[in-house]
């Protein structure tokens, strides 16, 4: 049985210098909300796709958790889609 490599995941966003917790307070605290709605859309895409690529490599338990975080993701859209649409007719 040939090792299993372990792959490098960034701790960091790279060309970001603040802290998670300052991208955290700009994206809910100043962005408007559907641009949230379409930052949680990426998210949603981006966890499926990694669900897909763990259950290509047969990791049964991280695809079924991944594919929790894409539906709660998508979940979180359109929850926040509904506070776009109370919020938009008051942004013009």
């Amino acid at each position: 049985m040939e090792p299993v490599l372990k792959k490098e995941h960034a701790s960091e966003v790279p060309s970001y210098e603040g802290r998670l917790g300052d991208l955290v307070e700009f994206i809910v605290g100043k962005l408007r909300y559907d641009k949230g709605v379409e930052f949680h859309a990426l998210l949603a895409r981006r966890y499926e796709e990694e669900a897909q690529k763990e259950a290509a490599r047969g990791r049964e338990k991280l695809t079924k958790a991944l594919h929790g975080v894409a539906e709660s993701e998508k979940s979180t859209t359109t929850l926040l889609q509904k506070v776009w649409d109370i919020c938009e007719p008051y942004t013009k």
